[in-house]
């Protein structure tokens, strides 16, 4: 079985390190058949950084461009222009291990079945580098499909927008990424695939993300995953689905989380007011954790990556 997969890079204002991330995907064992960058309306030079460095790597492309729409609709318009079954995803601050698209061309060969497929991921923000996934759990999952996808989230980033193969078809047939939304279009994407097929994974560490001062990002933080909103009105679908429900309560804890440790209160809240709407219970105690001093969240969120690591 010939697997062919091709990557999809949005770029905005990332000049500064879309060459790293490019030449992480030109130095890949096992190349992708074809690159295609999405220019989202970048203002600092971005596109002719990449047009620069992939003009020399005698690699198929494709650059296209659009006034500033977000990302969803970048990485939309770049799946348009894929002619691979397998679309990859990388955002232009991240990077892949040389080994990533080799490893991801053997589990779709071996796990057919699956439509999404990803790995474990390291991150590294400033000086410090942990795992999404606590390494105690890594050293026991195998590569396969995912038995349950959302209790495994529970504990750890199972998919990340950088470290993913999706199944073009798919991806297509759930309307890809939603447009319009500022924060978790991805996540919820990923669970979607996850409700309507089956998840392959790959625990090894292919993927480094990059977590960088970015004004976008910061401005995202203010507003509710969208996952949270979405769900919180289908309780037939939470009701019946109890590891979903779980975990998106978890998903929406972090966030209440991370909003109170940027001294956003009010964000902190109205993050809590959707955690409730799907759990009481553990909407209760995320408006108390709006509460909680900050140096009490610093000293979890320090234990929480030491025990990662572990």
């Amino acid at each position: 079985m010939s697997v062919k997969i091709d990557v999809v890079i949005p770029l905005f204002n990332k000049k500064d390190s879309i060459h790293r991330s490019l030449s992480s995907v030109l130095n890949q064992s096992s190349p992708v058949s074809k690159i295609v960058v999405v220019n989202d309306g970048s203002t600092d030079g971005s596109e002719e950084e990449a047009k620069i460095l992939l003009d020399k790597a005698g690699q198929e492309f494709e650059i296209l461009s659009q006034k500033n729409s977000g990302v969803s609709s970048a990485r939309n318009l770049g799946v348009t222009a894929c002619p691979s079954e397998y679309v990859a995803f990388l955002d232009a601050d991240d990077e892949w291990d040389k080994e990533f698209i080799k490893s991801q061309k053997q589990l779709i060969t071996q796990f057919f079945e699956a439509d999404l497929f990803s790995c474990g991921q390291k991150i590294r923000e400033g000086s410090d580098s942990y795992y999404t996934m606590p390494a105690s759990i890594s050293k026991k999952l195998k590569a396969g499909y995912v038995q349950d996808f959302f209790s495994l989230s529970q504990s750890g980033r199972v998919v990340h927008s950088s470290a993913v193969v999706v199944r073009k078809t798919v991806f297509q047939n759930l309307g890809g990424f939603p447009q319009g939304v500022k924060i978790g279009e991805d996540l919820f994407l990923w669970i979607n695939f996850a409700l309507v097929g089956k998840v392959a994974y790959d625990p090894g560490h292919f993927v480094t993300l990059h977590k960088e001062w970015d004004p976008v990002r910061i401005s995202r933080n203010k507003e509710v995953p969208y996952p949270l909103v979405y769900f919180s009105s289908k309780k037939l679908l939470l009701g019946a689905n109890q590891p979903l429900k779980k975990y998106l309560t978890k998903l929406g804890f972090i966030h209440v989380a991370g909003s109170k440790l940027e001294g956003d209160w009010l964000s902190s809240l109205k993050r809590a007011f959707f955690v409730w709407k799907i759990s009481k219970l553990w909407g209760l105690f995320s408006f108390g954790l709006a509460f909680i001093p900050k140096k009490l969240l610093l000293f979890a969120r320090s234990t929480r990556r030491k025990r990662n690591n572990k």
